[in-house]
């Protein structure tokens, strides 16, 4: 899951064609994503796996997805409302603002990118 999604659908305005997603760090508490499309790419942050559902451990070490940009961003945008009501409900109360409340899991599916909202 994409700590700031807003920014991973900023940056697909930019990328044409075929994009790559690729996983690194799986292994790690807070593994980060790169986008890549023809000589662009960037990197982005997820959250730490531990706040979330655990996923199959992939066979391979490096892990990539191939979709378009424009695609990846339809589905970005049809959740993202999501994040922006998870932090706003956050904001005015006690608890900090990195705690795992409200957060949303964006599981990657063919022909789907639903929104899971989660609870401690």
């Amino acid at each position: 899951m994409f700590q700031k999604p807003q920014e991973v659908a900023k940056s697909c305005r930019y990328y044409r064609g075929e994009l790559t997603l690729e996983m690194h760090d799986s292994e790690s508490d807070y593994p980060s994503v790169t986008l890549t499309s023809g000589h662009r790419s960037g990197t982005f942050d997820t959250f730490p796996s531990k706040d979330h559902p655990e996923l199959p451990r992939p066979e391979e070490e490096a892990v990539s997805f191939t979709t378009s940009a424009a695609a990846l961003l339809s589905r970005i945008e049809r959740v993202k409302y999501a994040v922006r009501e998870s932090r706003g409900a956050m904001s005015g109360h006690s608890r900090p603002a990195s705690s795992s409340v409200g957060t949303m899991c964006l599981p990657w599916t063919v022909t789907r990118l639903p929104a899971i909202q989660t609870r401690p």
